[in-house]
């Protein structure tokens, strides 16, 4: 039941932010849910026609990796290749599920024999068990190992052939076929793969069903970390002195995501800490910039406005107060996402900044240290 929640929140999430989401969207998120439904049932064909479908309708690579698992369990090796190689090249090396997709490749290629198809004349549509090739003669296809059908079709012509597909590791078969035309040839081959050995995967690098797809940041963005403040309050005119400390906050951010990578949000950070009378205040708000990294890493900055109040007593036992005015706090971030899930990151992060402050007050080193949520 809990693997049923993940998934349902997934397809809930997966347009999310889109604030006027169109008919089409609605209904390839309806259809996406549909086939995660049939996928948990075991009707995987009913799974891969709802996942073609809802990308038909509004096209996400998640969407693209959930037909390549489908294609997979239908032992349609060529078309899941296919669709894990067109996952690859869009998301890239630093995709959620690139490692899964690129392992699930090799494994389907090391337990699939390739038959090899050439035609004269060459440029002919080629069909294995009636499914059209992806590519005109020469091509090969991958398939399941047993009894096949190859049929060619050119100008004015067709030839057939039959062929037994054996284990790729175990040698090869040729089979040649006359067409209609005498000029017209058909060589289907079944050549050896001498590289092909059984891969054993590790288990963590493939999501399984129940986990697949997690989302990117798209649209809506918030979060909301606890924070941990170290301060420094800096000496004013005719205030020698200085004073430093820690103070609790929390820290909230709220915005837009410009692309999976990229987002723009609007920042608070407020604490109350138990330092001195009155008690120490740490607060600003303002713009901030987050950029990705790669899939855990952030980098960002943000312009606060806010101040610090502070106080302390030192060796001659006479307390002073530390304030700054409202002024600019320029902030940089560093975000590691220790935790990925179907709803956002868990994230550890660090933002030192710098409070400005004019002559007669004091310039405030602080660097809020926090773990939290950054949803999307």
């Amino acid at each position: 039941m809990k693997a049923r929640a993940r998934i349902a929140l997934f397809s809930a999430l997966l347009w999310a932010g889109t604030a006027h989401a169109d008919d089409a969207i609605e209904s390839a998120r309806a259809h996406f849910s549909q086939g995660v439904a049939e996928f948990e049932k075991g009707d995987y064909e009913a799974a891969c026609a709802l996942f073609r479908r809802a990308d038909g309708e509004h096209h996400a690579p998640v969407i693209v990796y959930n037909i390549a698992r489908s294609e997979e369990r239908l032992d349609h090796p060529q078309a899941a290749v296919d669709s894990y190689d067109a996952y690859l090249r869009e998301a890239g090396e630093s995709g959620e599920f690139a490692a899964a997709a690129a392992l699930a490749m090799a494994q389907i290629r090391a337990r699939s024999p390739r038959l090899k198809i050439e035609t004269n004349p060459p440029g002919a549509r080629v069909f294995v068990d009636s499914v059209e090739a992806s590519e005109k003669s020469p091509t090969s296809v991958l398939v399941t190992v047993g009894h096949h059908r190859v049929s060619a079709e050119g100008d004015g012509w067709r030839g057939a052939s039959e062929i037994d597909a054996i284990d790729p590791t175990k040698g090869a078969t040729v089979t040649l076929a006359a067409s209609g035309d005498a000029q017209a040839l058909l060589l289907v081959s079944h050549p050896q793969n001498e590289n092909a050995k059984p891969i054993d995967a590790p288990t963590h690098l493939a999501p399984s069903p129940e986990s697949v797809p997690i989302p990117e940041p798209r649209g809506l963005v918030f979060g909301v970390s606890f924070d941990i403040v170290g301060y420094y309050l800096g000496p004013a005119r005719g205030r020698p002195d200085h004073t430093e400390g820690v103070a609790p906050a929390l820290m909230g951010d709220i915005g837009y995501a410009l692309t999976p990578r990229a987002e723009i949000m609007l920042r608070v950070l407020g604490g109350i800490g138990s330092e001195g009378t009155p008690m120490t205040l740490v607060e600003g708000i303002g713009p901030a910039f987050s950029l990705r990294v790669f899939p855990p890493l952030w980098i960002g900055a943000a312009c606060l406005g806010g101040r610090i109040e502070s106080s302390n007593t030192p060796s001659d036992g006479v307390r002073r107060y530390y304030e700054t005015g409202w002024i600019f706090a320029p902030q940089v971030e560093v975000s590691y996402a220790l935790l990925q899930t179907s709803y956002g990151q868990w994230m550890l992060n660090a933002s030192p900044g710098y409070y400005f402050a004019s002559p007669e007050d004091n310039g405030a080193f602080f660097i809020p240290l926090g773990f939290g949520l950054r949803a999307f």
